[in-house]
């Protein structure tokens, strides 16, 4: 039972899963390796030296072609035009002008450059001028090897001996610009100092070495000098590919042979390098890392089993708090010492107890606080229900004196009488039963008209589309506590004749405002902030109390927004967007038909 147990244990699955997805797959791996590991080094440095030899090529391209920008101009300068256009007789022009292409011309051209050795232009006649001596060479006869194609202006020759010097040759065709016939030569010839420079620059490992070649296979450099290298050449001949590598010798003797050849200038570039310098570092790495992997895994093997252990037991423990906490022991806590992940998940652990203890206290305030809301908006109902003093006998009442005035034709009395019936009529329904925005316009229309009956002088403005008015849901008295409020506080307060009572309907930010506006004297900057403040807060987080202004009121301000968030919800009810000397606007913030609806209505 107890083997049972431990098989089913953590420390004994990381035991289990280090021999065999650790161990056992390292061993397999290293054999895979161990025997491929020489073909994927040759690939890899295959793969280095063909971007290495193909990159030193295209520097000698760049090389030449520098040179073949800096030869341009030279063909079409005024004194080698009228050099090559001198005849066979004019041997002083020539003289004077041989002169001054050499002080004018080939000075600048060669200035601070050691890779050039002669610059020479031959003409029909065999005439040459050398830059720092007169070089007389045929270098225009048709039986010369030399001798350029004509369809290829700039040309690189192979290498040739001039006073000991190898030297490689290029060559421009002189046309005259006049008739574009060919009339010259123009020949450049570059020791190897720049070749040399430009291909030792790339180091080869510890003895592998690059050398160049034209086309034909001569060798125009090669570090260790002129050697046989025939064979080398004949392999890399009998392929067309423009770059390639291919391994030659046996046993301690095989190289790497990498090539390129240029498309610029046809000259092959190869890099020779030992096989054994490329892989004796990787084998020595790749032995260790054996060495070292075994090693490792049997290290890992002792250490894993006291560190299974520290995780069980950690882990143990909070299991056991967790069902103490599944109890409803919600005051159990994890040790928060550790700074590994197993003290991260104790402090989750305590977090997480802490947070469920203050949702379920939250859960229990929110739960108090809407019971008391639903009382505070029973007990409004009910002061409003007592401020109607036996409501049906008022209402026949009006009913009786509303006849009198009709028989009496005192109709003022009558408007006002029927006015006041309908206003006690929609007061006495059934507070609960939903009404429409029109419903409470044409409420408030009816407390204006008496309103206007006492105060001749009052402009009513009333200006809400009438889509809106079937479109938004409102709370039934709701506008004429504010209206009244208007005439209240607004006028009578400051002593001031009411004048003009405006109310606005418009939609905002997906909700529809209703805007109150009068034009009194208004309230002072601290009671409209600390009506505001109300307004804005949650209803768990604050209620209104016998501090704020006006809050003795049967119906106030407070009363109304309260009811509104009943209704409709925290998003809703009651701002003061204006209150100074020049009057009060008020906005009742309620939800369009479209936004009601989605919340369940």
């Amino acid at each position: 039972m107890r083997i049972n147990s431990y098989l089913h244990s953590i420390k004994a699955k990381v035991i289990i899963l280090i021999i065999f997805f650790l161990f056992i797959p390292c061993l397999f791996v290293g054999f895979i390796w161990y025997t491929q590991s020489t073909t994927v080094i040759e690939e890899n440095e295959i793969q280095k030296n063909e971007t290495l030899i193909k990159g030193l090529n295209n520097h000698l391209d760049y090389y030449f072609a520098g040179l073949e920008r800096t030869t341009l101009p030279l063909l079409t300068h005024p004194l080698i035009q009228q050099y090559i256009r001198t005849g066979v007789y004019e041997h002083y022009e020539r003289l004077i002008l041989n002169s001054r292409i050499r002080e004018e011309i080939f000075a600048n051209l060669v200035y601070g450059r050691n890779d050039i050795f002669i610059v020479s232009i031959a003409t029909d006649y065999g005439i040459t001028s050398t830059n720092n001596r007169f070089f007389v060479r045929n270098q225009y006869n048709d039986d010369n090897d030399i001798n350029p194609i004509y369809e290829k202006n700039y040309h690189v020759h192979g290498m040739s001996i001039i006073d000991s010097t190898p030297v490689l040759t290029i060559t421009r065709n002189l046309l005259d610009i006049t008739t574009y016939e060919k009339k010259g030569l123009l020949s450049v010839d570059l020791n190897l100092n720049g070749i040399a420079n430009i291909i030792e620059d790339v180091a080869m490992g510890d003895t592998g070495f690059v050398w160049l070649t034209d086309a034909e296979g001569n060798i125009i450099y090669h570090p260790h000098g002129f050697d046989e290298s025939t064979e080398v050449f004949s392999n890399i001949n009998g392929s067309e590919e423009q770059l390639g590598s291919f391994i030659t010798g046996s046993g301690s003797e095989r190289k790497l042979v990498t090539y390129h050849r240029s498309d610029h200038t046809d000259f092959v570039l190869i890099a020779e390098v030992p096989l054994a310098e490329l892989m004796g570092d990787m084998i020595a790495l790749r032995n260790s890392t054996v060495i070292f992997v075994a090693v490792l895994i049997v290290l890992a093997l002792f250490v894993v089993g006291g560190f299974s252990f520290s995780i069980t037991h950690s882990l143990m423990q909070l299991k056991d708090l967790m069902e103490r906490a599944k109890k409803g022991d919600l005051s159990v806590r994890a040790s928060e010492g550790k700074k590994d992940e197993i003290g991260q998940l104790n402090k989750g652990f305590n977090t997480m107890v802490k947070e469920i203890g203050r949702l379920i206290e939250r859960v229990r305030l929110s739960q108090l606080k809407e019971k008391e809301l639903e009382i505070k908006n029973k007990e409004s109902e009910l002061r409003a229900m007592q401020s109607q003093i036996n409501p049906h006998f008022l209402y026949n009442t009006l009913e009786l004196i509303n006849s009198h005035a009709i028989v009496e034709d005192v109709m003022p009395i009558s408007r006002m009488t029927t006015s006041l019936g309908d206003m006690l009529r929609y007061s006495i329904s059934n507070s609960n039963q939903a009404v429409y925005l029109a419903d409470e316009i044409n409420h408030v229309k009816t407390y204006l008209d008496i309103q206007q009956e006492r105060y001749r002088d009052l402009e009513v403005a009333i200006d809400i589309r009438q889509y809106h008015m079937h479109a938004v849901r409102a709370v039934r008295l709701m506008l004429q506590p504010i209206v009244e409020n208007a005439f209240i506080h607004g006028y009578s307060k400051h002593k001031m004749k009411p004048s003009s009572i405006s109310i606005l309907g418009f939609e905002d930010n997906g909700c529809f405002v209703l805007s109150v506006q009068d034009k009194g004297g208004g309230m002072d900057l601290q009671t409209k902030t600390i009506y505001n403040n109300a307004f804005r807060m949650k209803s768990e987080e604050t209620e209104m109390n016998e501090s704020l202004p006006g809050s003795n009121n049967c119906i106030g301000l407070w009363n109304v927004h309260q009811r509104v968030r009943l209704t409709f919800g925290e998003s809703y009810g009651l701002f003061i967007s204006k209150a100074d000397s020049h009057g009060t606007i008020i906005e009742i913030h309620l939800p369009l038909k479209e936004d009601f609806l989605k919340r369940g209505e």
